[in-house]
């Protein structure tokens, strides 16, 4: 049982045609004035584990190191919201 975030249109897609998953950069956050901080961490932590799984597939084929740096900056963005909001 693995985790994945593509399609079913994207896995057939990329059978059909032999596409190799590309790394993924995480996406720009939407934090406005009006949401609380347990939204805040919400949507924080949420963009992180999506960034994570998205390079998941790239990273464990292994066809592509930036898969594996991009997972990494993933967990380095989640360490640093879990140091923030610690309290």
């Amino acid at each position: 049982l693995q985790i994945g975030t593509r399609s079913k249109a994207e896995r057939g897609y990329a059978l059909a045609f032999d596409v190799a998953p590309s790394a993924v950069k995480a996406e720009a956050s939407s934090i406005t004035a009006e949401l609380a901080v347990d939204d805040v961490i919400a949507l924080l932590v949420g963009s992180c584990w999506h960034h994570l799984l998205k390079n998941h597939a790239v990273a464990e084929q292994g066809s592509d190191s930036e898969g594996v740096h991009q997972m990494r900056v993933a967990l380095r963005r989640l360490r640093t919201i879990c140091g923030l909001f610690r309290r």
